[in-house]
């Protein structure tokens, strides 16, 4: 059951600026995407939790980092 509701998302992003300075703040676009199937709800996904006490919709955490540091 897990393996079969199991979603591949893609990941894209794009620096909104082309210019930077060091040091200043800079804005990130990221964006999640999945195919969505004709027999799912709307906006809502649940995950496969059979021991959750209720109903458990998935969340995305995104981390950024320097892997040198």
């Amino acid at each position: 059951m897990f393996i079969n509701s199991y979603l591949t998302l893609e990941v894209s992003y794009e620096l909104a600026k082309d210019n930077h300075t060091a040091g200043s703040p800079i804005l990130l676009r990221v964006t999640l995407s999945r195919d969505i199937d004709e027999d799912e709800e709307d906006t809502e996904q649940l995950v496969v939790a059979p021991f959750y006490p209720s109903k458990k919709l998935a969340n995305w955490w995104i981390i950024l980092g320097d892997q040198n540091s």
